[in-house]
């Protein structure tokens, strides 16, 4: 069994804004704080995690998603940076713009996901990316700049991945790219 996740892949445009946005937070803002900072290879807006998944499930996703998804296409726009799932979070996030179309394809996967009898994703849809984790509980209170000009880019590209937990780390590995 493998745990799964089906995400959008920031294309170069998109990580290089992120790595200078993380670069900037390192040097100024929370140059002092403790924060485990997320490699580039690991940025994705997560559509949908799924979690344990068989083999046969993982060939029936694939071809589902293949059918119901004809052309991955997505504006996204990087709106601001804040604390994952709400001020008292551990995560330091780059939020994503909940546009009708970023919110149809999240439905268009959990339809997909729950047609399989996979499960479904929580119905309150939050597209980020995480950027860090904070290492200690205790941490600073901070006000993150406003981001300007936003960041605009299309997607076009969904992934499944399977994340794999070891030595005390998440890391991600392509299992198929639509």
């Amino acid at each position: 069994m493998s745990r799964i996740f089906i995400a959008l892949k920031p294309n170069k445009e998109l990580s290089n804004y992120l790595s200078k946005l993380k670069l900037g937070l390192k040097k100024d803002l929370l140059a002092e704080e403790n924060i485990t900072w997320y490699v580039l290879e690991n940025h994705h807006i997560t559509l949908n995690f799924i979690g344990e998944v068989e083999p046969e499930q993982l060939a029936e996703l694939k071809d589902n998603i293949q059918a119901k998804i004809q052309r991955p296409e997505v504006q996204v726009t990087v709106e601001n940076i804040s604390y994952f799932p709400n001020t008292s979070g551990q995560i330091i996030t780059a939020n994503i713009k909940k546009t009708p179309v970023l919110l149809d394809m999240h439905q268009k996967i959990s339809e997909v996901v729950s047609n399989i009898g996979l499960g479904h994703s929580p119905i309150d849809y939050n597209p980020h990316i995480t950027l860090g984790r904070f290492k200690e509980k205790t941490r600073g209170q901070y006000e993150f700049p406003n981001l300007k000009p936003l960041m605009k880019t299309t997607l076009v590209s969904i992934e499944i991945y399977e994340s794999i937990f070891e030595e005390g780390k998440s890391r991600y590995r392509l299992l198929h790219s639509f």
